[in-house]
C-alpha cells in the first residue's frame, strides 16, 4: 500500500468507530510509522546496518511497534508546532501511545497482501509472508488518502470527509480486487502466480528438472514467456563458491528483501574464479515483462567473483 493510505486507512476506521479523534489520529501515526524506514540513509554508510531498509526490520512484528513508539515521540518535538496546526493533538498519552503500537500491526497485515510480503519474526528468520495478491501498492488509492492527510494535517477534515475517504477506499480496494479474481490464470497447471504491476496482470511460475518456466498474462490472456534455468553447481570448486558467496552481507541483505522463489547459478570464470547469480524469480519476471520497471533491468539479481582469496560483489 502506499504510505499515505496506511495512514489514511486506520485513521477513519477508528474515527468512524470511535468518534475520538485522538484516538484515530494514534492509529493512523501507527498504521503508517513503519515506512519511516524509507528515511533510514544510514543503510548506505555501513553494509551491517542492510536490516533497516524498507520492509526490513521495520516491518516485522518486533520492530513495527518500535518505529510507532518512535513515530510518537518524535511527533512531540517542538518543530512540528511550527508546520502542524494539529500539533496539540498529537502529545498522546499511554492510551493513544498503546493504540499507535496495537495499530502498526495494520500496515503488516496490508502490505501482507503484496507479492513482496512482510519479514514477521526477522530477525529470527528472514522468511516473507505473503498473500500475493496485489503487486506493491494499488495506486488508486493515493488520492484519496493523499487529500485526506492533507486535510487532516491542516485540522480542517470533517465527519462526512472521514465518511468519504473510508467509502473511496474501501471501494478501490473492493474493485482492484475483484479485477485480481477476474483476471487471475486459470487453465494451466503451475507452481505460483505473482501478481503484475497492474490490476490485470498475472505472472504464473512453474518447476522443472531445469529451473522455472514464467507464463505472462494480461487480462487473463498469455502474453509471453521466459525461462530461468539452475547451472549445474556439480563442481566442488563451484559448491564452495556459492557456500562462500551466501556468507557475504550482500547476500543477507539479498535473501531478507526479496519474496523468491530463487534460482542459483554458478559459472566458472577466465582467471580462475567462479562467477555466482542468485536471482529472485519475482522480480526478475516484473523487470522482464517491463521495460519501464522502476527497479531496471538488473532487479531481483545479485552476482559475485569468487576467488580463493576473497569475495567480489559484481555491479
Amino acid at each position: 500500500m502506499d504510505v499515505f493510505s496506511h495512514f489514511a486507512l486506520p485513521y477513519v476506521v477508528v474515527y468512524v468507530l470511535t468518534r475520538h479523534r485522538s484516538a484515530a489520529l494514534a492509529a493512523g501515526i501507527g498504521g503508517v510509522a513503519p515506512d519511516l524506514d524509507s528515511l533510514t540513509w544510514v543503510v548506505s554508510l555501513w553494509d551491517p546496518l542492510y536490516f533497516l531498509g524498507h520492509r526490513g526490520f521495520s516491518h516485522s512484528l518486533l520492530g513495527a511497534p518500535l518505529y510507532a513508539l518512535g513515530a510518537v515521540l518524535l511527533l512531540r518535538a517542538p518543530f512540528w508546532r511550527r508546520v502542524l496546526p494539529i500539533h496539540a493533538e498529537l502529545k498522546f498519552g499511554p492510551r493513544a501511545i498503546a493504540i499507535a503500537l496495537a495499530f502498526s500491526y495494520t500496515h503488516l497485515a496490508l502490505d501482507a497482501l503484496t507479492h513482496w510480503g512482510v519479514p514477521l519474526f526477522f530477525p529470527w528468520s528472514v522468511e516473507r509472508f505473503s498473500a500475493g495478491w496485489f503487486f506493491y501498492s494499488v495506486t488508486a488509492m493515493a488520492p484519496v488518502s493523499i487529500w485526506l492527510v492533507w486535510r487532516t494535517a491542516r485540522g480542517t477534515d470533517t465527519q462526512r470527509t472521514r465518511r468519504v475517504a473510508l467509502a473511496l477506499l474501501v471501494a478501490v480496494l473492493v474493485v482492484a480486487g475483484a479485477t485480481r479474481s477476474a483476471t487471475y490464470p486459470r487453465g494451466e497447471a503451475f507452481d505460483l502466480a505473482v501478481p503484475g504491476a497492474t490490476e490485470w496482470s498475472w505472472t504464473t511460475l512453474a518447476r522443472h528438472e531445469k529451473g522455472w518456466s514464467a507464463t505472462f498474462y494480461s487480462f487473463g490472456r498469455e502474453v509471453g514467456e521466459a525461462e530461468y534455468l539452475e547451472l549445474p553447481i556439480d563442481d566442488p570448486g563451484a559448491r564452495d563458491a556459492v557456500d562462500r558467496a551466501r556468507g557475504h552481507v550482500e547476500h543477507r541483505a539479498f535473501m531478507l528483501y526479496t519474496a523468491g522463489p530463487h534460482v542459483t547459478q554458478a559459472e566458472a570464470r577466465d582467471d580462475g574464479g567462479w562467477n555466482v547469480t542468485f536471482l529472485d524469480l519475482m522480480e526478475r519476471t516484473q523487470a522482464d515483462r517491463s521495460p519501464w520497471f522502476p527497479f531496471g533491468e538488473d532487479a531481483g539479481k545479485l552476482r559475485f567473483a569468487v576467488y580463493a582469496d576473497r569475495v567480489e560483489e559484481l555491479d
